[in-house]
């Protein structure tokens, strides 16, 4: 289960106030989620406020149901830093944020990997929202290794970096206990040599699942390289046509005798 989102407070708004913006139907980050074979927890029939975001309430109580965290550009250092910090909004309390599962299980990724702050600059530069829109493949990547894990080594990231646990005392990932309290229940209810047989039965099923889902993550792939393979092709192809007949416009002028 995956939360894709960023979220901002206004500080001139009156009151201030605190929205988040997460990926909505339709859109192409909407798209990466679908494609990396994810569950994302955001109903694609949700409403949105007027200015196009959800209230800080509903946004936690998403959060609260996903794993992974996908961060939109919040460039946190650390996520006890995140925790931490004291909003201008005084409705909202940012040390909620400590106890969502994907801050307790360290799985918080944001996207601000290649981000650079220039000499007087105030903000980074987020390369994220200048080159990956070229690149819809590495951020597609990128996205699956991170939701699984067990594909880790199809590639590198280039945009997204997990963010580091810092101080933060979390030892209550409910992802890693409801599996491994399945485990111990199996190993008391059960002998050695059942425990065996429920071990190998789970392995086979995972490797399945993953080869599944390996089969239909390069099906994927394959389509996104496809079809940005042929709208760069187009885009030559029409660059070239309008340079020809550029240069015929530019000959005829100069010589009006010529017949194009």
């Amino acid at each position: 289960k995956v939360w894709y989102n960023g979220f901002y407070t206004n500080i001139w708004s009156s009151p201030v106030s605190t929205e988040w913006y997460p990926a909505k139907s339709g859109q192409y980050t909407y798209q990466y989620l679908a494609d990396a074979y994810t569950e994302y927890v955001l109903p694609s029939s949700e409403v949105f406020s007027s200015n196009g975001g959800l209230s800080w309430a509903r946004g936690v109580a998403l959060a609260n149901k996903a794993e992974f965290w996908l961060s939109n550009s919040q460039s946190w250092a650390s996520l006890s830093a995140a925790a931490a910090v004291v909003s201008a909004d005084s409705t909202v309390d940012f040390k909620t944020l400590a106890n969502v599962p994907s801050f307790q299980c360290e799985n918080v990724w944001d996207n601000d990997l290649s981000a650079v702050l220039y000499s007087g600059s105030i903000y980074p530069r987020n390369d994220f929202f200048e080159s990956a829109v070229m690149h819809p493949d590495q951020v597609l990547k990128e996205i699956i290794m991170i939701v699984h894990p067990e594909l880790s080594s199809i590639g590198t990231h280039k945009y997204f970096r997990k963010v580091p646990r810092g101080t933060l005392s979390a030892d209550n990932c409910p992802f890693d206990a409801s599996e491994d309290t399945s485990d111990d229940s199996d190993a008391s209810d059960s002998g050695s040599s059942s425990s065996s047989s429920t071990s190998s039965t789970s392995t086979a099923a995972k490797t399945s699942k993953s080869a599944a889902t390996m089969t239909g993550l390069n099906l994927g792939l394959t389509v996104s390289v496809a079809i940005l393979g042929s709208a760069l092709i187009a885009i030559a192809l029409g660059t070239l046509i309008v340079l020809k007949c550029r240069a015929r416009l530019s000959r005829k002028a100069v010589h009006p005798d010529i017949i194009a």
